[in-house]
């Protein structure tokens, strides 16, 4: 009986042993593991740490000064630009932030010419993206995955701004003629037009007081639509103008302290608009050095403020900038990313509109110009495309890009 007794207890005594022993391994790989979460949620949401750039999947073409639009599904929708050799890309592709995966979704009915303006894609109240090419018009569903004619400009035009107004349609301003590239500038224009995309019917509205061409248009808290910059046929226009909606015509409005295109204009939060970066149209060009110069636009930034209606000094941007991307973030900030000016950069910077300064902000793995930025989850920035300017291998003097990175504040 003794016998039989002490065996049971040994047997009980090396299972709770090896139960133990299995239990503290299972707590030592749980723990591990959470570390490795840990590890992982800090890269992503950790705030006390620098903001990183981190590669996703790469688009299925290379393109840059490409159009994209975050749908109100959450996918990203890139569309068009130029491609590998400079040449138009009519191709289009949607990013799933939960795959983290770029897939065709067909292709525009129409291409550009790189030499023309890239195509404008605005989101509208419905859902459906418009994209405005040099005079044809189209319309993507996103429920269908498709892309179909919808019409067409008044005139033919390029480089122009285009901005939707409060109810639904969208104003195109200035631009230039259609002249080849090899043959001249083309004239600038002072017409303007609105693109119904309920009717699918361009009208002409009232003139620009001053014709100008690669110039920026966009809508205000005060329902206004700001026209920026530019230059005309054979001179640069500081002179910013204001278009009523009501009354269909414009006024001329502040005066820019710098001219400057190849710009960015980005409205705040709380009404004012942050201009950034840009040529000015006397710039001069090294093509040894690959270097612009004589170009102050491309460091200085201002802001307008409707209330007063003036343009103001802000701080200078850390690197000087054309051919660049920003964004409004969800915290108020601005994000400015890459960029051409002495020489292609891979560099971000943050505009703080409290302190009215820019601070430096982590680096892509890529340098690149003409590229977009995209919000997704309401949290990070989806950044798609662009060129090197200052490649020089086997492909040629410059590099287009495939490449896509997540920024993650």
């Amino acid at each position: 009986m003794f016998k039989k007794l002490f065996a049971i207890v040994t047997v009980l005594v090396l299972f709770i042993s090896t139960f133990v022993a299995i239990k503290k391994d299972i707590n030592k790989e749980i723990k591990e593991e959470s570390l490795k979460d840990q590890q992982y949620r800090n890269i992503v949401v950790d705030k006390s740490r620098k903001s990183i750039f981190i590669p996703t999947a790469n688009m299925n073409m290379k393109r840059y000064s490409h159009s994209s639009v975050l749908l109100p599904n959450g996918k990203v929708l890139i569309i068009g630009g130029d491609g590998a050799g400079s040449k138009s890309n009519n191709s289009a592709e949607l990013y799933d932030p939960k795959t983290q995966t770029f897939s065709y979704t067909g292709n525009l009915n129409f291409g550009e010419s790189p030499f023309f303006n890239p195509s404008s894609a605005i989101l509208l109240p419905s859902g459906k993206v418009v994209i405005l090419h040099s005079y044809y018009v189209e319309i993507y569903d996103p429920v269908l995955s498709k892309f179909y004619p919808a019409g067409h400009l008044y005139m033919k035009r390029r480089d122009y701004g285009a901005a939707l107004m409060p109810d639904g349609r969208i104003l195109i301003a200035g631009g230039r003629t259609f002249e080849q590239y090899n043959k001249g500038y083309g004239t600038a224009l002072s017409s303007a037009e609105i693109y119904n995309p309920y009717t699918k019917i361009s009208t002409l509205t009232g003139s620009l007081n001053l014709p100008r061409f690669a110039n920026t248009a966009i809508t205000l808290k005060n329902q206004k639509v700001l026209i920026v910059g530019g230059q005309d046929s054979g001179d640069k226009q500081t002179k910013s103008e204001l278009y009523d909606l009501k009354s269909g015509e414009f006024s001329i409005a502040a005066e820019m302290l710098a001219s400057r295109y190849s710009f960015t204009t980005t409205l705040l939060s709380d009404g004012r608009v942050l201009v950034a970066g840009g040529i000015e149209p006397t710039y001069n060009y090294n093509h040894r050095t690959k270097k612009r110069t004589n170009s102050l636009g491309g460091l200085y930034a201002e802001i307008y403020d409707p209330r007063t209606n003036k343009f103001i000094k802000t701080g200078d941007m850390t690197t000087p900038r054309t051919g660049h991307s920003t964004l409004l973030l969800p915290n108020n900030k601005v994000l400015i990313v890459g960029g051409n000016k002495i020489g292609v950069v891979s560099t971000a910077e943050i505009y703080n509109p409290k302190t009215n300064k820019f601070m430096p902000t982590g680096s892509m793995h890529y340098r690149v110009s003409d590229l977009q930025a995209s919000l997704i989850n309401n949290v990070n920035v989806l950044v798609t495309g662009g060129i090197d300017y200052n490649y020089d291998g086997p492909e040629g003097h410059t590099k287009d890009s495939d490449k896509a990175e997540l920024y993650i504040p």
